[in-house]
C-alpha cells in the first residue's frame, strides 16, 4: 500500500507541532512548504490520469465516517474483485491495489473511493445565500461528507458494465451506512462534483432548485450553458 497524505492548514504559520504526528510516519517523499493555492491544486491534480478514458463517477453523503464504516468500504472493494483500487481519505489519501476477476477482464483502470470527512460547522461559516448545500444541510446537526467513488475503464464496449458496477457498489454501500449509523439519511444532499450523470436535482439542490431555475431562465433564456454539459436547470 502506498499512501499518499495532503495536508493544509489555511494560514501563513501553523501552530507548532500542529503536523507532527504525521510527519514523523516513514515516508518516501516528503513536499512540506508554504504554498500558494495554485501550487496545492496542482500537487492533487489527478486530471492525467482521466486523460483518454472513459470515467463515470458517484457519491455516498455520510453523517459520521467510523473506522467501522471505512473498514467496510474497503472490504466493498474486496468483495466485489475489482481489478484495481485508490482507496482515498480527504487528508489522508491512499493508494491500496486489489486485483479480481470482475471488472479486471473489462479494461479496468482506475477504480477509486475517496473518503472526505469534514468537520460538522464546516458549512455554518457562510451566512449569505449559496445554492449549494440547501440551508437546512449547512447546520453542524444535519452536516455531510461526501464520498467520491469514480470508475475509470477502456472501451465504450464496456461502458454499461461500469455504469451497472459503479450503481450497484453505491447502493451497497448506502446500505452499509445504514446497518452502521442506524438508517441513510436521504434527504442529505448529493454533491454535485460526485452525482451520478442521472441523479436527480432534487437531491443536489433540495430547496434551492425552484429559484436556479427561474436563475437559469433569466440570465439564459437559450440555453447557451447547457452546451456545457452537466446538470441543466431548464
Amino acid at each position: 500500500m502506498i499512501l499518499v497524505h495532503f495536508m493544509l492548514y489555511d494560514a501563513p504559520t501553523p501552530p507548532p507541532g500542529i503536523f507532527d504526528e504525521f510527519l514523523a510516519i516513514p515516508n518516501l517523499k516528503s513536499d512540506i512548504g508554504t504554498r500558494g493555492m495554485a501550487s496545492l491544486v496542482s500537487a492533487g491534480n489527478n486530471s492525467d490520469l482521466m486523460r483518454g478514458h472513459r470515467t463515470t463517477f458517484s457519491t455516498v453523503s455520510v453523517r459520521d465516517w467510523t473506522p467501522a464504516l471505512i473498514k467496510a468500504v474497503i472490504n466493498e472493494t474486496e468483495v466485489r474483485g475489482f481489478k484495481s483500487l485508490h482507496l482515498g481519505i480527504f487528508g489522508l489519501t491512499g493508494g491500496l491495489q486489489f486485483w479480481g476477476k470482475q471488472l479486471g477482464q473489462k479494461n479496468a483502470v482506475f477504480i477509486s473511493y475517496n473518503v472526505e470527512p469534514f468537520l460538522y460547522d464546516h458549512l455554518e461559516h457562510n451566512i449569505l445565500p449559496s445554492a449549494f448545500p440547501p440551508k437546512e444541510s449547512r447546520l453542524s446537526s444535519r452536516a455531510m461528507s461526501p464520498m467520491n467513488i469514480w470508475f475509470e475503464w477502456e472501451g465504450p464496449e464496456h461502458d454499461q458494465d461500469y455504469y451497472d458496477a459503479v450503481k450497484a457498489s453505491t447502493r451497497h454501500l448506502k446500505e452499509l451506512v445504514a446497518q452502521e449509523q442506524g438508517r441513510y439519511l436521504d434527504d442529505m444532499p448529493m454533491y454535485n462534483n460526485y452525482a451520478a450523470h442521472d441523479t436527480p436535482l432534487e437531491s443536489i439542490y433540495g430547496e434551492s432548485l425552484p429559484i436556479l431555475r427561474e436563475i437559469a431562465k433569466k440570465y439564459d433564456p437559450k440555453r447557451v450553458m447547457t452546451l456545457a454539459g452537466g446538470f441543466k436547470f431548464q
